[in-house]
């Protein structure tokens, strides 16, 4: 691997790797553990690390597959699931909370933030994880000419050329599936299914940056 003309080692980069365990208790409600767990889903994941609930402390990220959700009954009648997470071939980063943990907007807000211009790489930039736990108020299919009829890859490859606004050089493969995932309810006005039109989906398309921009002004 060193070549002859080289008067120290050359080494190459290896393998970037990570893994993500946790213990998670029974919560069969709405939203919580078991609804998002149980189905050990096959797609990528982003799985995140928070160091409690204070802005700037640690935090890791990183796209994984869930490999298991292995349950275990305490003498106390208590059950919890031993889950773990392996990362699929981007490792596992460390960075900073840019919120105190989950917050929730009804509109555009503009929240407290952290200086991190000098940690980010002058070579490569910032990077950011964005985790949504729930985006609600998305109105059924209109009888107006309003709605769109979209699937993920749509929307993902939407978002990502909002964020060439921001970052000229990003480009739209497959590997923006990985970090961007949506829920589109089915008969939704971004989801719409036959007999809704469509024909003025641009006034609902024009409006999506300047939620997605919202969004992403809390961090």
């Amino acid at each position: 691997m060193t070549g002859i003309d080289k008067e120290a080692v050359e080494r190459i980069g290896g393998l970037r790797t990570g893994a993500v365990s946790w213990t998670s208790w029974f919560n069969k409600d709405a939203k919580q553990q078991h609804v998002a767990l149980s189905s050990l889903p096959t797609a990528d994941v982003q799985v995140m690390y928070f160091r409690g609930t204070t802005l700037g402390n640690a935090a890791a990220a990183c796209v994984a597959k869930q490999i298991n959700y292995d349950p275990t009954r305490g003498a106390d009648g208590s059950l919890t699931f031993a889950v773990d997470a392996e990362s699929n071939g981007t490792g596992l980063e460390w960075g900073r909370m840019l919120t105190p943990g989950i917050e929730t907007d009804t509109a555009a807000a503009d929240g407290t933030g952290i200086e991190n211009a000098a940690q980010a790489s002058t070579s490569f930039g910032l990077q950011a994880y964005l985790q949504t736990f729930d985006f609600t108020g998305t109105d059924d299919q209109s009888p107006a000419s309003i709605n769109i009829a979209g699937d993920e890859r749509y929307y993902v490859k939407y978002v990502v050329s909002i964020f060439r606004t921001l970052v000229p050089d990003t480009i739209f493969n497959g590997g923006a599936l990985r970090a961007i995932s949506c829920k589109l309810p089915k008969k939704s006005v971004l989801s719409a299914e036959y007999p809704a039109s469509a024909s003025c989906r641009a006034f609902t398309l024009f409006r999506l940056p300047e939620l997605c921009l919202g969004a992403l002004s809390r961090a």
